[in-house]
């Protein structure tokens, strides 16, 4: 017989085997034996002794299930043939039948129920002085039976289904954690990028006017005079291209798994990049972590637009939780456009809120620069019972 996947699961199963130990022999104590099939009060010492047995048995349903259900049973027939008719040496039986059939031996169960039923109608039909009685008897244990294995197949089947529903979840957070991976990739070679577009133009522009101040210096110094002015404007572009993009650099090296915890950071990088950032925080609780990472997301694309493309003075970000939802705004008073924005950084913003059941809105203002709004619904926390 194979192990069910219940193994494991063994601690209480002693407790349970002495409970029912007890109430079966309590029960079997309590009642006479007048509806006992082949009444033999001497045997009735050894109708406690099955129905220990087959309790005990229950220690290692969970091991051997068929073993049990069928001891179970055997036992409890016996009992109901030579000693009395209580129903409590069915017990034994019963968790055996619950144990099979939630361990998924449907087909074992039903032919324990099935032999059962055929030995019980034909042994009153033989034996019994009124056959149409015990078959009522029979049928009614046959109905609890069923039952008890139904309630099993409930049992086994939600079980599955909450093992499907956490794979689905280790699956999702493993698929969430190699996005990460991806985008954190991407965003390197991203930044590598714009080094090599804004760098490489000023550096040969330097080179080339060196080149020419050295060889007209000796002979014609106003041209090699030109030729140094040259060299500083263009490292002065240099110079504002690296310091801009050394901002979003340092916006974007945060640790793998953000939290606002982390804003001041961020915020560090920012200033550096010569623009002002105001902090308004006005949350009266923490927020769950998925709301927590989704909201310093949304910020940090935030900022990282400013940096790049506002042209900004001063920028204000705003975290505010009221009625269950969890706002975050950012503000800058950069050049703006007077209209909505849809880039690659809003669309993945707005696909961060809307995966959380929220909404982003990414809009240029009329009176000058840009602003980011989220709305993020915080689920609320089940009170800890």
């Amino acid at each position: 017989m194979r192990r069910g996947p219940e193994a494991i699961n063994w601690q209480w199963d002693p407790v349970l085997a002495l409970g029912v130990m007890v109430v079966a022999v309590a029960g079997s104590m309590s009642a006479g034996s007048e509806e006992a099939l082949v009444s033999v009060p001497s045997l009735h010492g050894a109708g406690i002794a099955l129905l220990v047995v087959a309790s005990l048995a229950i220690v290692v349903r969970r091991r051997y299930p068929m073993v049990v259900a069928a001891l179970g049973a055997l036992c409890a027939g016996t009992y109901f043939l030579v000693v009395n008719d209580n129903i409590a040496a069915a017990i034994p039986a019963a968790i055996g039948l619950y144990t099979l059939s939630s361990q998924g031996y449907r087909a074992r169960a039903i032919a324990i129920i099935v032999g059962c039923t055929a030995i019980a109608v034909g042994t009153a039909v033989v034996l019994a002085s009124d056959p149409i009685d015990s078959i009522h008897r029979t049928g009614g244990r046959m109905g609890w039976m069923t039952a008890i294995m139904i309630a099993g197949e409930v049992t086994r089947h939600a079980r599955r289904n909450l093992a499907q529903a956490r794979a689905r979840a280790r699956e999702a957070e493993r698929a969430r954690d190699e996005a990460e991976l991806r985008q954190a990739a991407e965003e390197r070679v991203r930044i590598a990028r714009e080094l090599h577009d804004s760098l490489t133009h000023s550096i040969s522009v330097i080179n080339v006017q060196s080149a020419v101040a050295l060889h007209m210096l000796p002979d014609r110094p106003a041209q090699a005079e030109e030729a140094v002015r040259h060299i500083k404007s263009a490292s002065q572009d240099a110079m504002r291209e690296l310091r801009a993009t050394l901002g979003t650099l340092r916006i974007s090296e945060v640790e793998a798994n953000p939290t606002l915890s982390g804003l001041s950071r961020l915020l560090v990088g920012v200033r550096a990049a010569g623009i002002d950032v105001e902090l308004r925080e006005e949350l009266t609780e923490r927020l769950p972590a998925e709301i927590d990472a989704a909201a310093f997301r949304i910020i940090q694309e935030s900022l990282t637009n400013v940096v790049r493309h506002a042209e900004a003075n001063s920028v204000t970000v705003t975290i505010r939780l009221a009625g269950g939802v969890a706002n975050v705004e950012v503000v800058d008073d950069g050049h703006g456009c007077g209209g909505d924005v849809e880039g690659y950084g809003v669309v993945g913003m707005r696909e961060r809120a809307e995966a959380l059941g929220g909404r982003l809105t990414a809009t240029g203002l009329l009176s000058g620069g840009f602003a980011v709004r989220a709305e993020l619904p915080v689920p609320v926390r089940e009170p800890v019972a």
